[in-house]
């Protein structure tokens, strides 16, 4: 008896625009950096939520994480 084939998930792709009306319908402006970060950068949601900021340096417009 064959085994029922299974569902292929694709991932779900937004617009630019459908991108920048989120980040836009940020509340505050720590949001709208954490949306531009995971959208900039291409990290996971789960990756960008255990950046520690205290293991991170912001200056001269680049963020430097330290290896511990």
């Amino acid at each position: 008896m064959p085994y029922p084939k299974k569902k292929i998930h694709l991932p779900v792709i937004w617009s630019p625009e459908e991108v920048a009306c989120l980040i836009e319908a940020a509340p505050i402006p720590f949001y709208h950096t954490i949306l531009m970060t995971l959208y900039g950068t291409g990290v996971r949601r789960a990756e960008c939520a255990a950046f520690q900021n205290a293991y991170s340096r912001v200056g001269r417009s680049r963020v430097s994480e330290q290896r511990t």
